[in-house]
């Protein structure tokens, strides 16, 4: 594992402890007792369409880049993403893991690559417009800097990768207008130095991000079917989301009427997004829904204990994925070698 895992790590359990400062331990524990168990049924019932949508999704891709695996087979292969990302402590996410497996049953690593980029993208598009509008339904929330500081970085997204789309040579001009500013000082032509070789290494991650953007929205306009039925069940998916979290917090005997939902939940899902903490946000993705959902007045306990049911339902889903993984009709390969095989 990177040394990077553990600074992770770290970040974790100070995430956890700032929040044992915020949440006195008596008021989780009271939280916690009086649970309702047919609501937490109902919340994993809501989870499991939330994946059945995405997988749906991606099964949709992938026929279309002309990869024909039956949906069981992908839902499997779907869970197994979820182990990769939630209970293995490593670098590698499950999109790369069910990409590899996806690429072996289909025979083209490059097809089941573009499919889950597709998937992956058409999502994110989505949530970045969420964290724009949806504090829309309570719009005093829009004087909050912590509503104002990821709407600002969601549309600057947003335009990047507009300008990625549409830029044929992305960071050409910078590197050009780098070198010129290096051969007045002196530098040979030829010379390139660290700066230079980090703004090529951009360069060409760039270029690879306008590649693929450019051909899955060519995909997307040439089959217009498809592309409805991608925007659809993409709502779909976030409308789940929503009703996630409502019935997760009716769990607990706690009220949060769905439009207050909706309109912290994708500044809160973008937040527990950052690469600051491992295993889907683990701590991070906690202390976000205490933040956020505290904005409109519920208590932390009752945020946390809601927080940590989502936690169980990931738990919950990994443990289903590491099933898949090791049940027959898969072949179990080590996490460093689908890192090789997809990457290769």
């Amino acid at each position: 594992m990177k040394p990077t895992f553990f600074l992770k790590l770290l970040a974790s359990a100070l995430f956890f402890y700032a929040l044992s400062r915020t949440v006195r331990g008596s008021a989780l524990v009271d939280v916690l007792g009086r649970v309702q168990m047919r609501y937490v049924w109902l919340s994993f019932g809501v989870s499991a369409l939330m994946v059945l949508s995405s997988c749906l999704k991606w099964c949709w891709l992938l026929r279309h880049q002309g990869g024909r695996v039956p949906f069981a087979r992908l839902l499997r292969f779907y869970l197994i993403g979820y182990y990769f990302t939630n209970l293995l402590p490593s670098t590698m996410g499950g999109d790369v893991a069910r990409s590899y497996y996806a690429g072996r049953e289909i025979g083209s690593q490059g097809h089941a690559a573009i499919s889950i980029f597709m998937e992956r993208v058409t999502g994110m598009v989505l949530l970045l417009a969420l964290v724009l509008v949806a504090p829309a339904f309570r719009p005093w929330l829009y004087r909050h800097p912590a509503i104002q500081a990821p709407a600002a970085g969601a549309a600057l997204l947003t335009g990047l990768l507009v300008w990625l789309w549409i830029s044929p040579a992305p960071l050409r001009g910078a590197i050009g207008l780098y070198r010129r500013l290096r051969r007045k000082q002196g530098a040979a032509p030829d010379e390139a130095d660290r700066v230079e070789r980090l703004l090529l290494r951009f360069r060409e991650k760039a270029t690879r991000l306008h590649e693929r953007l450019t051909d899955s929205a060519r995909r997307l306009r040439a089959d217009r079917a498809l592309l409805f039925r991608v925007v659809w069940v993409t709502l779909l998916f976030y409308s789940l989301t929503w009703v996630n979290v409502f019935v997760s917090f009716r769990a607990f005997g706690v009220e949060v009427p769905l439009p207050g939902v909706a309109a912290v939940l994708p500044t809160a899902m973008i937040v527990a997004m950052l690469p600051l903490a491992p295993l889907a946000g683990l701590g991070l993705a906690e202390g976000a829904y205490v933040f956020y959902f505290g904005l409109l007045g519920v208590q932390a306990a009752d945020a946390l204990a809601m927080g940590l049911l989502l936690r169980l339902k990931l738990v919950t889903l990994g443990l289903l994925g590491l099933g898949c993984h090791l049940a027959p009709g898969v072949e179990r390969v080590r996490p460093l070698e689908i890192s090789h095989a997809a990457n290769g």
